[in-house]
């Protein structure tokens, strides 16, 4: 999964609150890397995706491991 935040959707103290109860759940599954960046990450070299693409290979990650059943974490 891959979320880009933008400041306006995410400011306010209710959706802060909200962003919280649900960044706690997809970290509880287990199954969930959290990686933060700011807008100059992506003028680096390789970018946020070649950061992604290292965190993800140093976890073993290869392309159609994972089950369809596997890939959908239920926010409740």
């Amino acid at each position: 999964m891959v979320e880009i935040d933008g400041v306006g959707p995410h400011s306010t103290p209710r959706a802060l609150v909200q962003d919280a109860a649900r960044q706690n759940q997809l970290l509880a599954s287990g199954q969930v890397i959290m990686l933060r960046f700011k807008p100059q990450d992506n003028e680096q070299p390789g970018g946020v995706g070649g950061k992604v693409a290292t965190v993800l290979a140093s976890h073993g990650w290869r392309p159609g491991r994972y089950t369809a059943a596997r890939s959908c974490i239920a926010l409740s």
